[in-house]
């Protein structure tokens, strides 16, 4: 096998770690936190002490936890308003998760673009790497800006960002095309 094939499949490998790791901390652990109020919610958090910190904004759900630990700052408070502001912190989170899609979406699309321009990946996986990374952006907006439609375009948009596993996949099992590419590993132009 030679260096692209291997170096291609390596990439698909690393990206289907990342694309296997994801729903744990986009769909399992706010399923997990979201119990319909403030209480139940509070509670749950307290259960997922040991769930790794997997985004930059896991911030808030570490405010979530300071206040639920009983702090001595926080014990001026009654304890609806500290699991209200609990409560809070986790929403902050989910609001950061929807930040990160648009760079997620916003990545997808020169992604695609370099994929169909390129000769050694099939062009199809350009346009479905396009249209992920618009439901990513589409959904993320909606998310942020439209909040009464986000279960709505959300339940459209997921099975979208799914077209995003097709580059994973051709990655990981078939890597490049090797006729598009010439001995000095360089894609062919012609």
């Amino acid at each position: 096998m030679d260096a692209t094939r291997r170096q291609a499949r390596w990439a698909g490998f690393l990206y289907l770690l990342v694309a296997l790791i994801a729903p744990i901390g986009l769909i399992v652990v706010p399923n997990k936190l979201f119990h319909g109020n403030a209480a139940e919610t509070a509670s749950a958090i307290l259960g997922l002490l040991p769930i790794p910190i997997v985004f930059v904004n896991a911030v808030n759900e570490l405010a979530a936890l300071v206040l639920l630990t009983g702090t001595d700052f926080v014990a001026v408070l009654p304890t609806p308003q500290i699991e209200g502001l609990a409560d809070l912190f986790v929403r902050l989170h989910g609001q950061g998760v929807a930040v990160a899609s648009v760079f997620w979406g916003l990545w997808l699309l020169p992604f695609g673009m370099l994929v169909i321009r390129s000769n050694f990946i099939p062009r199809v996986l350009g346009f479905l790497l396009m249209v992920a990374g618009t439901a990513y952006l589409f959904d993320s907006i909606v998310k942020l800006v439209l909040t009464r439609y986000t279960a709505l375009v959300s339940e459209l948009a997921w099975p979208l960002q799914a077209c995003e596993l097709a580059i994973v996949l051709w990655l990981l099992i078939v890597g490049a095309k090797l006729s598009a590419i010439g001995p000095s590993g360089q894609a062919r132009t012609s």
